[in-house]
């Protein structure tokens, strides 16, 4: 990433100092003609709102050369997981007057030259229910890529005491290895147990750089994370899809913090509609 600081003449600032800022967060890619699947880690919707991510952060001191500029490397070294990631270099150069003036580019990082996408036609099944999963390898173009390669696998999460503090953990895995084709493929995972089911698929381009997608399904009966506290519980609802028509039927799995328990459904639409308990 290379800084110019000129005058307003137009002649180069030499010697002047450079402060370079570097933030790397979580970045988002979808092939083009994409967009029916998921690539990298899916966020429900409902929930998007007030996560926050903490960047990493790194400083540089640095001066320009005689022709007003300077170039900082940054080693794109893939550390941490394969998923798409954004890299913010941000150059303050400093002028005789001791006045700053600063710049900035965004990069995106692709972690490799192939995506892999997933989707499913339901945010839940009931137990019991077989959970299908589509997924594509698409390349940076959205272009279907065949004969890779892909690991599939479901785990099944549910919550453990450990040291005292209660965490998500993995009880139960199941794999599906598929090899891409020109269209979509399928896995099928079956669920005996109710729960959170996380998916995860990984594929690696010609280079050996992997590319990995998750997404996160729910099926009825399974446990919530246990509370010992007086604190306002939450209630989560989960739609069966996004979007809806006119005349369409919404499925909606209610995970309440405790059970047995009673409950009260109002709908409204320009006003209360009705109430049902």
């Amino acid at each position: 990433v290379t800084v110019a600081a000129k005058y307003y003449a137009g002649g180069p600032l030499p010697n002047a100092d450079v402060a370079w800022r570097v933030t790397t967060t979580a970045g988002s890619f979808t092939p083009p003609n994409r967009r029916d699947f998921t690539f990298g880690t899916w966020v429900p919707w409902w929930e998007y709102e007030g996560r926050y991510e903490r960047p990493d952060i790194a400083s540089f001191a640095a001066q320009t050369d005689s022709a007003g500029r300077h170039v900082l490397r940054i080693d794109l070294d893939g550390g941490g997981r394969p998923l798409a990631t954004n890299v913010r270099a941000e150059a303050s150069v400093q002028d005789v007057n001791r006045q700053t003036w600063t710049s900035a580019a965004t990069l995106l990082v692709h972690p490799a030259s192939v995506y892999v996408g997933l989707k499913t036609d339901r945010y839940f099944v009931d137990r019991g229910q077989p959970l299908p999963v589509d997924l594509v390898v698409a390349d940076l173009d959205g272009k279907a890529v065949a004969g890779r390669p892909v690991e599939v696998r479901a785990e099944r999460l549910d919550w453990k005491q450990q040291r005292s503090e209660w965490k998500e953990v993995v009880v139960e895995r199941q794999d599906c290895p598929v090899t891409s084709s020109a269209g979509t493929s399928r896995c099928t995972f079956t669920t005996k147990e109710g729960g959170t089911y996380r998916v995860t698929a990984r594929v690696t381009d010609a280079e050996g750089r992997p590319n990995e997608s998750e997404i996160r399904r729910w099926v009825s009966g399974g446990r919530v994370r246990p509370s010992e506290t007086v604190a306002m519980q939450h209630l989560t609802l989960i739609p069966n899809k996004e979007q809806y028509r006119s005349g369409d039927v919404a499925e909606i799995l209610v995970v309440p913090p405790f059970a047995p328990a009673g409950g009260l459904l109002t709908l409204r639409r320009s006003g209360l509609l009705r109430t049902e308990r």
